[in-house]
């Protein structure tokens, strides 16, 4: 495989611990910018929704629960499936460093195209009233989106297994039931602390 390519997939074999966390802040940080403009919330670890309006504080939320909750139930999968054996810090780092290919899903709302969309599909309650246009964008959008979220588990994969050696078919279930109680346990605390 192309070195630059296997970077794009798993750059934790070259990048880990205070590197790939303090990249990872900085990344975080760049991405409230355009979530605030384009009225993005990542409510959710996987989750991405465009609203009328959004505030500095929920965008903020936003991410340092995710941040939180990825960091934690992945250090809590490792020190359960591997033992102690790894470095929290190359967790951290990794976790935090995979949200980069997120920074520009929000930059799909640009012109407000989500949220037009939303409304026109509620107004006729489905698809079959769309114009061209409007399914254009929407396929074009889902394949973009479909995209970004298969870099970023492929991302979040790999930073779970390289920075807490888990392999084979336990990185795999773990992996598996790590970001979905890591997913459930974003949204009840996002919700519990900004609405």
């Amino acid at each position: 495989m192309n070195l630059s390519i296997k970077l794009l997939i798993n750059p934790y074999e070259r990048l880990a611990g205070y590197t790939s966390l303090w990249m990872g802040i900085l990344i975080g940080l760049c991405s409230i910018v355009p979530a605030y403009f384009f009225n993005a919330r990542f409510d959710g670890v996987l989750d991405l929704h465009f609203v009328t309006h959004v505030t500095w504080y929920k965008i903020i939320v936003d991410q340092l629960v995710n941040m939180f909750c990825l960091m934690v139930v992945f250090s809590i999968a490792g020190l359960l499936v591997k033992g102690n054996s790894f470095r929290v810090i190359d967790v951290c780092g990794t976790v935090v460093f995979s949200r980069f290919p997120m920074i520009v899903a929000p930059l799909l709302n640009a012109t407000g195209g989500f949220i037009d969309l939303q409304n026109s599909m509620i107004k006729q309650s489905g698809l079959s009233g769309l114009d061209t246009m409007n399914v254009v964008f929407l396929v074009v959008s889902t394949i973009v989106l479909l995209f970004l979220v298969v870099w970023y588990v492929t991302l979040l994969y790999h930073a779970y297994k390289v920075s807490t050696n888990v392999k084979g078919w336990q990185a795999i279930v773990s992996f598996i039931v790590a970001i979905l109680t890591a997913e459930v346990l974003s949204k009840f605390l996002i919700y519990q602390v900004s609405v």
